[in-house]
């Protein structure tokens, strides 16, 4: 594959290494970010995705774990999507991770250490994306409209360590709205 295609599959690899634990993460974050680097990991972490699938085909309890960092990932992808200046799945979903992360220290769920190494490895793998006011307002009305949330109720899953998800974490619009402008603000 093209090494853009290998970065962006890398964040969902990342995604899933978080919710494994912390010898999924060390092998991962221990690797080049080549073929030949992740290759060997790619089956493990279908693997790891397909277990959980299995375990909850309709998306009611643990399923919703894949779910971390696409919140506001999505929300992304839709905004830069819509400028025309797209970004790929997991570029945008890599800083999805991190600023949920941010979010997660906010509501005091994430650990300062957790959001940091998410961090390191976006920011080592990913360029920084930057959006406009108006962008992280339609980005925010997105959210809005995930099929997770309900009206002015935002839900998350968020990686307290790596290993231990929570999920169903509620944030209030103007608690995403901070971090968007922390996070992306130019």
């Amino acid at each position: 594959l093209p090494a853009d295609q290998l970065t962006s599959g890398y964040a969902e690899m990342l995604k899933h290494a978080l919710l494994e634990g912390p010898a999924a993460l060390d092998a991962l974050t221990g690797t080049t970010r080549d073929a030949e680097g992740i290759a060997p990991l790619v089956a493990a972490s279908a693997q790891f995705k397909q277990a959980i699938v299995d375990q909850d085909e309709r998306e009611s309890g643990l399923r919703k774990h894949l779910n971390l960092g696409h919140t506001i990932g999505h929300g992304i992808e839709s905004v830069l999507l819509d400028a025309g200046t797209p970004v790929s799945h997991g570029h945008a979903v890599a800083w999805g991770l991190v600023s949920e992360a941010d979010l997660g220290v906010d509501l005091g769920v994430v650990t300062g250490a957790t959001r940091d190494r998410i961090f390191q490895e976006v920011s080592s793998a990913f360029d920084a994306i930057q959006l406009s006011d108006k962008q992280m307002d339609t980005c925010l009305e997105a959210m809005l409209h995930d099929k997770k949330n309900s009206g002015t109720e935002m839900r998350f899953v968020l990686v307290k360590e790596p290993g231990e998800a929570v999920r169903d974490v509620v944030a209030s619009p103007e608690q995403v709205k901070a971090v968007l402008q922390t996070r992306f603000s130019g």
